[in-house]
């Protein structure tokens, strides 16, 4: 999870952020991310949802890129995201 510092009158104050995969908007559950993640013929396409997966299980977007060795803000493109306090 990723957090900024931000200076707030005299003191600072951490706000954390998280990225969340809106799967039910695309009419999917987690369970299909994984399906995908295993079942699909390109091995980019597999990372992908693997990743997508992850953060429908409450990994963070640069826990998921760690796990499948990609920069975190490639991981923070590959689909359309809602930020989660």
């Amino acid at each position: 999870m990723g957090c900024l510092d931000k200076t707030v009158g005299i003191g600072s104050v951490a706000v954390c952020m998280m990225l969340r995969v809106e799967h039910d908007r695309w009419g999917q559950r987690p369970d299909d991310l994984r399906a995908l993640a295993v079942s699909s013929p390109h091995e980019r396409t597999r990372e992908r949802f693997l990743a997508l997966y992850e953060m429908t299980s409450g990994t963070s977007a640069t826990g998921a890129a760690d796990r499948i060795g990609r920069h975190p803000q490639s991981v923070m493109q590959w689909a359309p995201v809602t930020k989660a306090a």
